[in-house]
C-alpha cells in the first residue's frame, strides 16, 4: 500500500539526516498524498505540506511511490478528497481579516480569529488592538474560477453510473450519469480528442466508468465531472465491446497469418513497451540472452483503459527508433485490466508498426486483440525472450561443436601427427567470424596452433622422418638397412635409403 511504502521511505530519510520523522513528511501530508495521488510535480505542489523546495529533494521518490500504487490499482479515497476540497473551497472563496494595532488605546479586545493557511480556525489573544474592516482586494470572474478550479482538481475519482442522456457538441461531448440504487445524477463532459481514443458509444442505459475530476466550465458557469477517460462497467459490457472489435478487425484481414512478419535472424536492437515499475521487466531482462542486445525502453501504464494513452505515445516514440523488433509485455489480468490492449487505436497501431512485433501479454480466457494482431504471441514475457534468444543460441551450439573439435584435433597435434594438424587447421579456418564474440577466441586458438606447427621447428634446422609405411620415425629401432626413408625439411623431401 502507498501509505506504507510512504512511512517506510520517511523512516529512512529521517535516519539518515537524524532528524524526526515529521521534519521530512508529516502523517497529515502523508494521508493527503494518499488521497490525491499525484502524477506529476505540479499536483505535487497542491499537496499540503509539500513546498518547491521538498519536491525538488523528495519529488521524484514520492512520484515513483504513487507511480506505483496506481499501477497496482490503488486510487484515491473519494469522501476523503471531498472533505479537502471543501475546505479548500472555503479557502479559495474568501480571505481572512487582518488585525491592526492603533496607538494610544486602552480597551482589550476579545480573542481574534484568523483562518490559518490549512484551513484550521486559528485563535490569538490580542492586546491593546482594534480592527479595522480589511479592504478584500477584488478577484475577477476568471481568476476566481481558475482557483476554484485549481482547488477542484484534487476530486480526481473513478465514477460508475448509467447514462441518462449524451451528446456530441463542438469539441466536446456532454453527458450525464445517474446512480441505479440513488436519486443522484453527474453532469459531465469530455473532450472529443479524448472520446474517440477510447472507442465507446455513450448511449442512453450504458453503464460506464469514468476517471476525472470535478470542475466549473467557465463560459456558463456550469459544475461538471470532467472527463479524461471512459470504460464499460461490467465483464458482460466489455465481453460484448471486445467480441464486435474483434469481429470488425478480422473482417479487415489483420490477424490473417499471412500479413505476420518473420523475425530477423540474430535481431540485435530491440525496442521494449512495459512499466518501469512491475517485475516484469525484471523477468524480461533477466531471461534475455547476453548477446550483444540494445533495448530502448519506453515506460508505459499496461493497467485498465487508463494505460490507452500512454501505449499510444510510447508506440509513437518506438516509430522514430531504429529497431530490428519491437516488445509489448505485461504480467496478465481479467479483461477489465487488460483494456487499453483490446482498444481499437493501440491494436491499428501495433499493425501498422513498421518492424515484427512481439506481444506478451498474457490472459485468462480472451486472447487480447493487441496480441491476435501482432507477429508473435507469447504467453509470458520469459516466452518472448526465448523468441528472441533462439537464432543467437543456434550459433552459440555451432560454435561450441567447433570449438571442441578444434581442442580434440589440438591434442593430437601435440602427439606429432602432422596430417591431423591439416584437418584441424581446416576446420578451425571454415568457422568464419560471423560473430564478434568468437573473433578473439579463433584469434587465441590460432596461436596456439602456429606455435605446435612441426613447420615451425623445421625451419630451425629440425627434420620429420617417415618410413615406407608413412609412420613417424623416432628411434633407431625403427629402421632397417636397405629401407627407404622419407626425409621432410623445411624446403622439401629428401628420399634416402639406410645403409648402416
Amino acid at each position: 500500500m502507498l501509505k506504507e511504502d510512504l512511512q517506510q521511505w520517511r523512516s529512512v530519510q529521517a535516519d539518515l539526516k537524524g532528524v524526526p520523522r515529521f521534519h521530512i513528511l508529516t502523517n497529515a501530508t502523508l494521508d493527503m498524498l494518499v488521497a490525491v495521488m499525484p502524477r506529476d510535480a505540479a499536483e505535487l505542489l497542491a499537496v499540503k505540506g509539500i513546498g518547491p523546495a521538498k519536491v525538488s529533494e523528495y519529488g521524484a521518490d514520492i512520484l515513483s511511490m504513487t507511480s506505483s500504487a496506481i499501477g497496482r490499482g490503488e486510487t484515491a479515497d473519494p469522501e476523503f478528497l471531498a472533505v479537502i476540497a471543501e475546505a479548500q473551497l472555503a479557502r479559495a472563496a474568501a480571505k481572512p481579516a487582518r488585525v491592526k494595532k492603533e496607538k494610544n488605546t486602552s480597551a482589550l479586545m476579545p480573542l481574534v480569529e484568523d483562518i490559518d493557511e490549512d484551513g484550521s480556525i486559528a485563535q490569538s489573544a490580542s492586546e491593546n488592538v482594534t480592527v479595522k474592516e480589511a479592504a478584500v482586494e477584488a478577484m475577477t470572474v476568471d481568476a476566481y474560477l481558475t482557483k476554484v478550479n485549481k482547488t477542484l482538481e484534487v476530486t480526481k475519482a473513478r465514477v460508475q453510473g448509467e447514462v441518462v442522456s449524451a451528446k456530441e457538441q463542438g469539441m466536446a461531448v456532454y453527458f450525464t450519469l445517474k446512480d441505479p440504487k440513488a436519486n443522484a445524477t453527474l453532469s459531465a463532459f469530455m473532450w472529443q480528442r479524448d472520446y474517440l481514443q477510447y472507442n465507446i458509444k455513450l448511449e442512453a442505459g450504458t453503464e460506464v466508468i469514468i476517471t476525472g475530476h470535478s470542475e466549473i466550465y467557465k463560459p456558463s458557469g456550469r459544475y461538471a465531472f470532467r472527463a479524461h477517460a471512459v470504460e464499460y462497467a461490467g465483464e458482460g459490457a466489455l465481453k460484448k465491446a471486445y467480441d464486435a472489435l474483434q469481429k470488425q478487425l478480422a473482417s479487415e484481414g489483420l490477424f490473417a497469418p499471412e500479413r505476420k512478419r518473420e523475425l530477423k535472424k540474430y535481431p540485435q536492437k530491440i525496442g521494449l513497451i512495459t512499466s518501469k515499475t512491475g517485475a516484469v521487466i525484471h523477468d524480461f531482462m533477466n531471461n534475455l540472452g547476453t548477446f550483444g542486445y540494445e533495448v530502448s525502453f519506453a515506460d508505459s501504464r499496461v493497467e485498465g483503459v487508463a494505460a490507452i494513452t500512454d501505449l499510444l505515445d510510447a508506440l509513437e516514440k518506438m516509430r522514430t527508433k531504429d529497431l530490428d523488433c519491437l516488445v509489448i509485455v505485461r504480467g496478465g489480468g481479467s479483461l477489465e485490466s487488460l483494456q487499453a490492449f483490446n482498444n481499437e487505436k493501440v491494436v491499428r497501431a501495433i499493425a501498422q508498426f513498421p518492424v515484427p512485433t512481439i506481444c506478451a501479454i498474457g490472459h485468462d480466457q480472451d486472447v487480447p486483440l493487441a496480441q491476435l494482431v501482432a507477429d508473435y504471441a507469447p504467453s509470458t514475457p520469459t516466452a518472448a525472450t526465448v523468441i528472441l534468444n533462439t537464432s543467437w543460441l543456434a550459433v552459440a551450439e555451432l560454435f561450441t561443436r567447433h570449438a571442441q573439435k578444434i581442442r580434440h584435433e589440438l591434442s593430437r597435434v601435440q602427439e606429432g601427427s602432422y596430417r591431423i594438424l591439416e584437418t584441424f587447421t581446416a576446420h578451425a579456418r571454415s568457422l568464419g567470424t560471423h560473430l564478434r564474440t568468437t573473433r578473439d577466441h579463433l584469434d587465441r586458438t590460432a596461436k596456439i596452433l602456429d606455435a605446435h606447427d612441426p613447420l615451425r621447428q623445421l625451419a630451425r634446422g629440425y627434420s620429420i622422418v617417415r618410413n615406407q609405411e608413412g609412420g613417424i620415425v623416432r628411434s633407431v629401432r625403427d629402421v632397417s638397412v636397405d629401407m627407404q626413408i622419407d626425409i621432410r625439411l623445411s624446403d622439401g623431401t629428401v628420399q634416402a635409403k639406410i645403409i648402416q
